[in-house]
């Protein structure tokens, strides 16, 4: 057997052939650029929208949390912090308002206590600007801007004392008087909820009497691992809970809903692309059916 060596001659007509359709081959390159190109943006644009989406909604929230229990008990705490679907959990309780501030009366400013936890995980990457630290003495205060602009403060100092007039919220909440005190600003920040309110050290929040249990007062910020939730598992959640009659479990149930919705045109659209990239590919090879 004779042994024929073939290639270049194999090159030379493929080189031929590719010179002879080298305006076809460009525009089918140019198509597979332009399709991966689409493809991609699409993708991304997807991805950064959602992401958009869900910041707003923890900027405008104000924290960072997927579920809110009422009035929390110690167990109710624990039992969350033990699951395998909680992320954080963190205990936010309205125990005091702000009546006036150096004789200016204000419109009801609530102060807030929140564990390590809240504050940390869920309070804190909500902000937008934080200037000082949370309270940690019993007469420090952390105040939003808003809440400054509506006491006069235009200019706040780390470290100022504030004269005020606060009623503590306890159980008993008809029978609670209001007190004169002196606070320190610890600090003040910027969100975009636009609501006046402020943040109280521990030893303040035990003073006022007010509890986590308290109706209305109490609540539990639940941090799920997984993002996407259905009502299945809220129900799960509620169940693990074992509720009161006085507590609710408040939720965003059209979540998943939104997601699909964005899922669905996503995915549309990159039908739409690859059918015009197969029919343009298939025009321009020159296949047939």
């Amino acid at each position: 057997m004779i042994k024929v060596d073939n290639q270049k001659i194999v090159r030379r007509v493929a080189r031929q052939t590719y010179c002879a359709n080298l305006k076809r081959n460009l525009m089918t390159i140019f198509a597979i650029i332009l399709t991966t190109f689409l493809i991609v943006s699409v993708i991304g644009i997807g991805i950064a929208y959602w992401q958009m989406i869900s910041e707003r909604q923890i900027k405008m929230n104000g924290m960072d949390f997927d579920i809110e229990l009422s009035e929390p008990t110690r167990k109710q705490v624990e039992i969350a912090r033990n699951s395998d679907v909680v992320k954080y959990a963190g205990v936010c309780v309205k125990c005091a308002i702000l009546d006036s501030v150096d004789d200016k009366k204000l419109s009801k400013l609530q102060l807030f206590w929140l564990d390590d936890t809240c504050w940390n995980k869920q309070c804190f990457p909500a902000l937008d600007h934080l200037t000082g630290n949370y309270p940690k003495q019993e007469d420090e205060i952390l105040l939003s801007v808003e809440a400054l602009r509506d006491m006069g403060i235009s200019e706040p100092e780390i470290g100022m004392s504030i004269d005020a007039i606060y009623t503590p919220l306890t159980g008993e909440q008809s029978d609670a008087a209001s007190e004169s005190y002196s606070f320190r600003l610890s600090g003040y920040y910027t969100d975009f909820t636009g609501n006046s309110r402020g943040y109280v050290s521990d030893e303040f929040y035990k003073i006022t009497g007010a509890r986590q249990t308290d109706f209305t007062q109490g609540t539990l910020k639940i941090t799920l691992k997984q993002k996407f939730y259905s009502e299945k598992t809220i129900t799960s959640i509620r169940e693990m809970f074992g509720l009161t009659n006085q507590q609710y479990l408040s939720a965003d149930y059209d979540s998943i809903r939104r997601f699909m919705k964005t899922v669905v045109v996503l995915a549309g659209l990159l039908v739409l692309i690859f059918v015009s990239g197969y029919a343009d590919a298939k025009s321009r090879l020159g296949f047939h059916s």
